[in-house]
């Protein structure tokens, strides 16, 4: 059993490996803003017509209109606009964009690109995630491996072997 992906890294590939090593869907912000609008606009709502205020009503509104909009707003304010997924995307113009391969193997992952080539055992995998994203393997703190899953040869991403071939290989998953 043998699995090969092939893939050029795109921006969206590394902040899609940084939100599944942060344990985090891509919308977790925005679903969580709506939920947190629409739940403000019905209590000023309710309490406007509890007491007969029209302006608690204006602003149960003004606050559901503008809570989705906030994970946009925190970006533009925080850390002068400078964020993390911010750097990714100017390091990643910066890069050369080189094409990768993986192959999955029993024995472990062997990668490599134009100018590298590198065998690892799976033993030196501290942590693997798998969803219907990609797989992201960890070695040590700050190495990531991200494989998307439009990146496996054929168009057909092994989902379900990939999970049992790296449950039964590294331990802490």
């Amino acid at each position: 059993m043998r699995y090969e992906a092939k893939y050029i890294p795109t921006v969206e590939d590394w902040l899609t490996a940084i939100h599944m090593h942060n344990k985090k869907r891509d919308d977790d912000n925005r679903k969580l803003c709506v939920f947190i609008g629409v739940g403000l606009a019905i209590i000023f709502n309710i309490a406007a017509y509890c007491l007969h205020f029209l302006a608690l009503s204006i602003f149960g509104i003004l606050f559901g209109i503008l809570m989705p909009l906030m994970p946009w707003l925190i970006r533009q304010v925080s850390d002068l606009g400078i964020r993390m997924e911010d750097r990714i995307r100017r390091r990643s113009k910066e890069a050369k964009e080189e094409a990768l391969q993986y192959y999955f193997t029993e024995d472990g992952v062997e990668f490599s690109k134009d100018v590298a080539q590198s065998n690892y055992s799976w033993n030196v995998f501290t942590k693997s995630l798998l969803d219907e994203r990609g797989i992201l393997l960890c070695l040590g703190l700050k190495d990531l491996h991200f494989i998307p899953s439009r990146a496996f040869v054929d168009g057909y991403f092994p989902l379900q072997e990939l999970k049992s071939l790296v449950s039964r290989k590294i331990k802490n998953v």
